[in-house]
């Protein structure tokens, strides 16, 4: 099971690629990944890495804030 935080990223990741107009097998190799890897995390049946999902947001040139900002 993918944890909340997780599942968030991986949906702003592929919501934001969409909106892009950013085909899987374009963006797998922006990410220099497969495109099964996408498709896992699209369908939400593979929890993307931190790693995989810092290098999908600057590819996208997008951001996310992991964990709690302290103010």
């Amino acid at each position: 099971m993918i944890n909340k935080k997780a599942l968030q990223i991986q949906q702003k990741i592929k919501a934001e690629r969409v909106n892009q107009g950013i085909s899987v097998r374009l963006f797998a190799k922006m990410m220099e990944c497969s495109p099964r890897a996408v498709s896992l995390w699209d369908a939400e049946e593979r929890a993307i890495t931190i790693e995989m999902a810092d290098r999908a947001l600057k590819v996208l040139g997008v951001s996310a804030v992991i964990g709690k900002e302290n103010s």
